[in-house]
């Protein structure tokens, strides 16, 4: 098997030990400058380090990811990972989002939370504590490091002649520019398992946030506290799905609260199975601009923290403001035909 390659954007004492806890049991190349060169982009495993700045953004990253644009969607086949660590307790999070948005642009995929982040002190890890109260947080966290190093390095994707796909929408009305997009994609997909689900106004109650003990105690019965469609319709069809598309139009730069309330809900599901092994899609909407601000919102929920497999190129975005215009946009039937064409190939 071929060695991840670990490019490290910072020599930060703390990712530098982070590194080392991992060599043992993963074989891996170390490459600390000329990034571009050093990297052959086809069919790699990729671990990305880096540290945040005072303002939350590392310039040594930032440039090697404008050069890897300008050379356009070179990371055929490859799939990352990211250590990130900030001096404080801010930005890992954010940055994390604006890396994988900008690197999935350009074609390359993320493992299922693919991110171990360190703040300061470590403090992040304080609540792993309650599970590991022999260890240090440094020590936790360094176990979150082997792991996700293992998991990168044994990742492999195993492609389905039939994959089941699940569509979320919470569009009432079949005039929805989004919907409108996701129809025309779904054209091309003549012949799939394509299973919709309309979240309906009145009809899902958002996450309280229960106690640990009592969201594990409704996992272990596959129910949740509020049950509902979540229980009843929701959930059941994405532990069926392989494929997940999100159908998001842009709700003030996020997701409607309808959506963001399903996600929240998911946790119930989350804590009972693994969703490593699912994929991601998004078709994604804005009246004028921020579709990246949406599609990020959604990596950050769903591949960062769930755990789904985020595909190149996981979103189609386009702008549309008036019911029914994505009809009349340039290009769009072409832009959605080569959608569909991705989701088949992948």
């Amino acid at each position: 098997m071929k060695k991840i390659k670990v490019l490290i954007f910072n020599d930060h004492p703390v990712l530098l030990e982070m590194v080392e806890a991992f060599k043992e049991s993963v074989s891996c190349e170390v490459i600390t400058n000329n990034f571009y060169k050093a990297l052959s982009f086809e069919d790699e495993r990729i671990l990305l380090v880096f540290s945040t700045n005072v303002i939350g953004s590392n310039e040594r990253l930032m440039n090697f990811i404008k050069k890897i644009k300008e050379k356009n969607k070179v990371f055929n086949k490859s799939y990352a990972g990211i250590i990130v660590n900030s001096e404080n307790e801010l930005y890992t999070k954010t940055l994390a989002q604006q890396v994988v948005f900008l690197l999935n642009q350009q074609g390359l995929s993320f493992i299922g939370q693919p991110m171990v982040e360190i703040i300061k002190d470590f403090k992040n890890y304080i609540t792993w504590q309650k599970l590991h109260e022999d260890k240090t947080l440094k020590a936790i966290a360094k176990i979150q490091v082997v792991k996700l190093a293992e998991r990168l390095y044994n990742f492999k994707l195993e492609q389905k002649k039939s994959p089941k796909i699940l569509v979320l929408h919470a569009s009432s009305y079949q005039t929805s520019n989004t919907l409108m997009l996701w129809n025309m994609i779904k054209e091309y997909l003549d012949g799939y398992d394509i299973n919709e689900i309309e979240i309906e106004d009145g009809k899902i109650i958002d996450c309280s946030g229960c106690p640990f003990e009592t969201c594990q105690h409704f996992a272990q019965k596959k129910s949740c506290y509020y049950g509902g469609v979540i229980v009843d319709d929701v959930l059941p069809a994405i532990e069926a799905c392989d494929y997940f598309v999100w159908i998001c139009p842009n709700y003030n730069d996020s997701i409607s609260a309808k959506l963001m309330a399903v996600i929240n809900r998911m946790t119930v599901l989350y804590r009972r199975i693994s969703l490593k092994d699912k994929t991601m899609f998004a078709v994604i909407i804005s009246g004028n601009s921020g579709s990246d601000s949406v599609a990020k919102h959604l990596i950050s929920a769903l591949n960062l923290n769930k755990g789904f497999i985020l595909p190149p190129e996981f979103s189609i975005m386009s702008i549309a403001n008036d019911s029914g215009e994505i009809a009349y946009v340039e290009g769009i039937r072409e832009k959605a035909k080569k959608f569909a064409e991705k989701m088949k190939e992948y």
